[in-house]
């Protein structure tokens, strides 16, 4: 695969078909071997090696089961180059993958995900939409009673999504994993709570769908995470099929589209979360009825299949299983088109017209010049990226700064803020090109944790809460809530420094980034970064080519305290290395 930012051609269907075939079948044998095979083991059939192998840790992650959803496609789907199709030592595989996840739910449904005894109801909806879709491929291969385990066990975890919520922060995927679940055991088992629940659950999801169309993550809009929300959209129109799914999606597919970067990549350090990886699943279900989707997969397929985008390849052990869930949703799709839906309609992405536009809730604003692709992030205190249409290449990037006070308080501009101070004079839409417009930006500065690594005591502490009153329920959601989440994901702290940036585009000749920074209280350091990311987000920094042309830092600031400085990036070139960038 090459590595190169380079504009790219989308990718039609007979070649995504072909891609996700050789991601999977690439994927497969190291998912295998993160599975515990040995039928003699009290540990057969777990799929967290780091558990069974390393004992490093002290219980298996059960969301790793999901990787049964791979192993019953390849099973059950015959593809050339497929060898493990029924195949009975990937049947026994199977089971032993099964037993051991129904062997580790909790009394009331729910599973383990990140700690002893955690009784997660996230976890709980992602294996029961992705347990079900594999019961779906093979639940007639197994034997009688591995089915009758394994459909107890689903519906277990759909009771339990009846009976409880998730209470530590609204996430929208998690949330709509749930529903694609719940619908999916209603149809297996006839059983209208869970028809109620999940639409229930679904509507809330809808609820929080800002009108500007993304979905709410953590408070706010990632166009990289809303690619996860769409796969589980996709799933849920799949059971249901209403046309209700179809409305909320085109509004967010509408608005995650102008976050396609002409290097097919999407998201990253602008977004609530910092995602910066591509799910496709349910673009390709919703490629057949959403234009915009058709569109999108099609470049942004291309980025994964170039390398220029975070997908299957890049993601980690926790990320691998529902991406290639992803990636056989996607196949699922291709492979049961009909004749007349291989040349379904495509339309223009916004990388290919000259607009700007602003998105005032999510703190963002788009502008398209015809030379230049330039993403503003005013709610993560002002990040700036600027693509080169010509080539796809990433040209300067900023993500804000960065500092210590004198009394050893880390601050920053990079942490979310979901009411930004956003001056862009652009209404409501898509807008022509305004000749000489400035966007201003006012940041505060927040605390932050640099080091969010357990210690032995602390880890000691926290297996000691595990397995003792972390056991009852209402004490976990409220540690989990109030100390883990808070503290970490969503808590705002101010510090009394502050940023103003100005951001003024000169045609497409030059863009000037002028930073006004001042404080009452002294800095030991300060620095501006061009790749930075603050929050504690699991799915952050996963890398992608363009990161090694936003790795870099600016000179220390530290000891003033009012500071004036200005950016200039030119954007007459010939190449990427022609780019200019003058800073004052």
């Amino acid at each position: 695969m090459s590595k190169s930012s380079s504009v790219i051609a989308g990718l039609d269907r007979a070649a995504r078909r072909a891609f996700y075939r050789a991601e999977i079948l690439r994927y497969t044998p190291k998912y295998l071997s993160q599975v515990d095979r040995c039928p003699l083991s009290a540990t057969s059939g777990s799929a967290d090696r780091e558990f069974w192998a390393w004992a490093t840790k002290d219980f298996s992650n059960m969301d790793m089961q999901r990787g049964v959803r791979l192993l019953a496609f390849l099973f059950a789907r015959p593809f050339p180059g497929n060898g493990f199709c029924r195949q009975s030592a990937l049947m026994q595989w199977i089971e032993q993958l099964v037993k051991f996840w129904a062997a580790n739910q909790a009394a009331g449904g729910a599973f383990d995900h990140l700690y002893p005894y955690e009784k997660s109801w996230m976890a709980a909806a992602f294996t029961l939409t992705d347990m079900a879709a594999a019961f779906d491929l093979v639940g007639m291969d197994v034997t009688p009673e591995t089915r009758t385990l394994w459909l107890d066990t689903l519906r277990k975890a759909a009771i339990h999504l009846v009976k409880t919520d998730e209470k530590h922060a609204f996430i929208s995927n998690h949330r709509s994993a749930a529903a694609a679940g719940l619908a999916a055991a209603a149809r297996i088992f006839g059983d209208n709570a869970f028809v109620s629940r999940s639409w229930s659950v679904m509507h809330d999801v809808y609820r929080h769908q800002s009108p500007e169309g993304w979905y709410e993550e953590y408070g706010g809009a990632d166009p990289g995470y809303q690619t996860l929300d769409i796969h589980y959209q996709g799933v849920f129109y799949r059971e249901t099929g209403e046309t209700r799914v179809v409305e909320s999606v085109t509004s967010a597919l509408d608005f995650t589209s102008y976050f396609v970067h002409p290097d097919g990549s999407i998201g990253g350090e602008y977004g609530s979360r910092a995602c910066p990886q591509f799910f496709p699943g349910g673009f390709e279900v919703f490629a057949p009825l959403i234009p915009i989707a058709e569109a999108m997969i099609r470049r942004c397929c291309a980025g994964l299949a170039n390398g220029t985008s975070a997908g299957l390849q890049e993601a980690d052990g926790r990320n691998e299983v529902p991406m290639a869930a992803s990636y056989v949703l996607a196949l699922e799709v291709l492979d049961s088109a009909s004749s007349s839906e291989d040349s379904a309609s495509s339309c223009p992405l916004p990388i290919e017209r000259r607009f700007q536009r602003a998105w005032p809730a999510a703190g963002m604003m788009v502008r398209n010049d015809g030379r230049s692709y330039v993403i503003v992030g005013a709610s993560k205190g002002g990040v700036i990226k600027v693509f080169d249409l010509a080539t796809g290449a990433l040209v300067h990037a900023s993500c804000g700064y960065a500092g210590r006070t004198d009394t050893g308080l880390d601050i920053t501009t990079h942490h979310y803020t979901s009411s930004p101070d956003f001056t862009h004079r652009l209404e409501e839409g898509e807008r022509p090109i305004e000749p000489e417009p400035t966007v201003v930006i006012k940041a505060p500065f927040f605390v932050f944790r640099r080091n969010r690594v357990m210690s032995p005591f602390k880890f000691l502490l926290f297996r000691i809460f595990n397995n003792t009153v972390g056991r009852i329920a209402l004490v976990n959601n409220y540690v989990r809530h109030s100390i883990i989440v808070n503290r970490f994901i969503v808590m705002r702290r101010k510090e009394n420094w502050s940023l103003i940036r100005k951001i003024n585009f000169y045609g497409d000749r030059s863009i000037t980034i002028s930073d006004h920074i001042s404080g009452d209280r002294s800095l030991t350091t300060l620095r501006e970064f061009g790749f930075l990311s603050t929050i504690y987000m699991a799915s952050a920094k996963y890398y992608r080519p363009q990161d090694i042309h936003q790795a870099w830092m600016g000179e220390d600031l530290g000891e003033m305290n009012d500071i004036c400085r200005q950016t200039t990036v030119a954007l007459i070139h010939t190449s990427p290395d022609k780019y200019t960038k003058k800073r004052m």
